[in-house]
């Protein structure tokens, strides 16, 4: 049969006594390993029994020192005694559960770290009071290491990447400000989806409420020079930047692009990405591969307005049905979004300047709740209809000081940031 790899086995002893025995097991098995009472040795005395504890494959990384690494375990939250048996993973103590009284184990998994306590793994497990013998096996699976909301202290810096990933990826777990490889760049936060806002390209009250910021409080600044030399928006001085929302249905963009004063909007180029528009990336399961997946990595572009209409652009007219001018594309890399399903937008040429709204369908383009995945808002500025001039982006690299062009994103995920939808709680 398929089983996890199991660290730990609970037998509750015989019903008949005063104080029932309890004893845990670490078997460490592999996934194809059967599990028989051959495996079970528990030893027996004066109406206690032994317990024996591993710790689960999840928390093996090389990165995490196995010298200093202990179980806590509590039955009934009472602290149980646990000795490490001589030149082995294996760990073992002794308790007494009261007949008929439930059971609630846990067992956290813990590394000496710099001197401190660092939190790597939980297991909490309830069982009803107990009348019989009873054995419960405890898997690798009944560990969780990212449950932050749960257990905070797997975050002990509280930046909302656990313990255990950024021992893997060798951060600092007690320092909040190095964040290691998989944690985001920013934060969505969510909103009720009654308060969503109408996809019309102007400004709702509720994107008052929006995330403008990254995790370091800077803006979310469109301004990493990948094409072009604009004298008049040098390296990280460009008035483009974004804004974002969701109601864990959906991923609500709102990009300011060209303000009045620089306004030289034409919509004259077959190839949208030619006139002004800007490139929406994801990366839903984060592979950051140097080529698209085939999976999930996807691409869309939208430009401003309509071509040869100079007209604002969008995807439905206000009645709510198709706009048959509405004009997008998706990338040539990208997974396919047949008829852009699950992609909502218009945009306004205002007074104050150009702005874009988008709407994502999380599940049908496979954007995650709660975990980081790759992302990427740039914009195409196009000043004299024809081809366009310049290029800038929010997270891929900028281009050196002598170079005309670093646009590699359409081509390259990797060179995308990191975003986090957080979850309503």
């Amino acid at each position: 049969m398929n089983v996890d790899a199991m660290t730990g086995l609970l037998s509750i002893g015989s019903a008949c006594k005063r104080c029932v025995a309890v004893a845990l097991m670490g078997l460490s098995l592999n996934a194809c390993d059967r599990v028989d009472s051959g495996n079970v040795v528990v030893a027996s005395a004066a109406g206690t029994q032994l317990w024996e504890l591993t710790p689960p494959a999840s928390i093996l990384p090389r990165a995490v020192d196995q010298n200093q690494v202990f179980p806590r375990v509590t039955l009934n939250g009472v602290n149980m005694n646990m000795t490490q048996q001589t030149n082995s993973q294996i760990w073992q103590g002794v308790a007494q559960v009261p007949e008929g009284e439930a059971v609630v184990l846990r067992v956290d998994w813990i590394e000496f770290f710099r001197s401190r306590e660092l939190l790597l793994a939980v297991s909490e497990q309830t069982y009803p009071a107990i009348t019989q013998d009873t054995a419960v096996i405890l898997f690798d699976r009944d560990y969780v290491v990212d449950d932050l909301v749960t257990y905070p202290r797997l975050d002990d810096d509280n930046d909302r990447v656990p313990n255990l990933t950024e021992r893997e990826e060798n951060s600092d777990p007690y320092l909040s400000t190095d964040p290691g490889l998989t944690r985001a760049n920013a934060f969505i936060a969510a909103i009720d989806p009654s308060r969503a806002p109408v996809i019309d390209g102007s400004y709702d009250l509720v994107w008052g409420e929006a995330q403008y910021r990254d995790r370091d409080e800077e803006l979310l600044s469109i301004d990493n020079r990948l094409i072009g030399f604009d004298p008049d928006r040098p390296e990280g001085s460009t008035e483009f930047r974004w804004g974002g929302l969701h109601d864990g249905q959906f991923l609500y963009l709102f990009v300011l692009g060209e303000s009045s004063n620089n306004r030289t909007s034409q919509g004259d180029s077959t190839q949208p990405w030619h006139d002004d528009a800007i490139d929406i990336f994801w990366d839903g399961n984060r592979s950051q591969g140097s080529s698209y997946d085939g999976v999930d990595d996807y691409h869309i572009i939208i430009p401003l307005l309509k071509l040869n209409q100079n007209a604002r652009n969008r995807s439905n007219l206000d009645d709510g049905s198709v706009d048959p001018f509405g004009r997008a594309m998706v990338g040539f890399n990208s997974q396919a979004i047949p008829n852009l399903d699950g992609v909502t937008f218009a945009t306004c040429v205002c007074p104050s300047g150009d702005t874009y709204e988008v709407r994502l369908d999380l599940q049908k383009l496979g954007i995650p709740l709660g975990r980081s995945f790759g992302f990427d808002v740039q914009i195409n500025n196009d000043i004299d209809g024809d081809t366009r001039e310049f290029k800038f982006g929010w997270q891929a690299p900028s281009a050196d000081a002598a170079e005309f062009s670093a646009d590699r994103t359409w081509e390259d995920p990797s060179t995308m940031g990191l975003l986090e939808l957080v979850p309503s709680n």
